[in-house]
């Protein structure tokens, strides 16, 4: 079932990407105000925020661009262009949010043996209905990483293990927590 739902996600996210090109854009040490700003053009909106210092935005193609502009006459310290298929945590989504639905209706979910952060919330949760709903609704959402790592750190967690290649949430945990 799981794996089902990651092909479903992935093959719908790229297809969206094809059909609603759109970008993101990682942004560091922009103020609260310069996101304001780069979020008032249209389509832009805050996808991740990764760490005091890092903050990414998502929308269409063209917009980023005007963004990356942006972001560089208002003075923000780095502007990164990032190398992705599409405005991932945004409404340009709202189709994967779709199809995805259908597959999450017919996939019975039990309740966690422990606690998921899931980015939708940042909070723990064991509830399959709430480990369901927020699945289907991150796609459109942005990331809290800072609220999430905060949580986690306020629960006492004390080991991580990050899968995938290289070591970015890693670089990110440091910056966020103390332990």
């Amino acid at each position: 079932d799981a794996l089902k739902i990651i092909k479903v996600r992935a093959s719908k996210m790229q297809i969206s990407g094809n059909k609603k090109p759109g970008k993101m854009l990682a942004l560091i040490n922009a103020t609260k105000e310069q996101l304001e700003e780069l979020c008032s053009i249209p389509s832009i909106v805050l996808a991740n925020i990764n760490s005091p210092y890092q903050t990414v935005i998502s929308g269409e193609e063209v917009y980023i661009e005007e963004a990356a502009e942006l972001a560089k006459n208002i003075n923000i310290r780095k502007v990164v262009k990032l190398n992705v298929s599409g405005a991932f945590h945004s409404p340009l989504m709202k189709d994967v949010t779709d199809h995805l639905k259908k597959v999450l209706d017919n996939v019975n979910f039990n309740d966690a043996i422990l606690p998921v952060y899931q980015n939708m919330t940042s909070e723990p949760t064991i509830y399959s209905k709430t480990l369901k709903h927020n699945l289907l609704n991150q796609i459109e959402n942005p990331v809290n990483w800072i609220k999430i790592m905060n949580n986690m750190d306020c629960e006492n967690v004390s080991l991580y293990i990050e899968t995938g290649p290289g070591n970015v949430l890693q670089g990110l945990n440091r910056r966020i927590t103390k332990n």
